[in-house]
């Protein structure tokens, strides 16, 4: 796992890297699922050869926002924004919690959003 710490603050986390390959999120990947259990949030991306998928698993999750709308059946989402960013709380801005959690924002270009913190996140690349 990535402390949330170490990962730098407004870095594009799309195009992450999991052993020296860069998978592109946003261009050459599918999003599958979307998964919050017991404190661990899992977005899934399959490749456009449909034999990996791509997982990005935040740990220690706690939400603040989510906003799913226009949801169908059969949907095709594009993430657009996944990275760390800074939040008000009580008038000020902050990059971590008091506990060393940081906060991440996810956006689809079909308008799905997701705000978060996170003690920090992990890629894993399987079939």
């Amino acid at each position: 796992m990535i402390p949330a710490p170490s990962i730098e603050i407004l870095a594009d986390l799309t195009r992450p890297e999991h052993q020296g390959q860069q998978y592109d999120l946003h261009g050459m990947l599918h999003f599958e699922r979307i998964s919050l259990d017991n404190n661990t949030l899992t977005l899934k991306f399959q490749d456009n050869s449909a034999t990996n998928i791509v997982s990005l698993i935040f740990h220690q999750v706690t939400p603040t926002r989510f906003a799913f709308m226009n949801i169908m059946d059969e949907f095709t989402w594009t993430l657009d924004l996944l990275y760390r960013g800074r939040v008000e709380v009580n008038g000020k801005l902050i990059e971590l919690s008091e506990d060393g959690r940081g906060y991440f924002y996810v956006d689809f270009l079909e308008g799905q959003t997701i705000e978060f913190w996170a003690a920090g996140m992990e890629v894993k690349v399987g079939t």
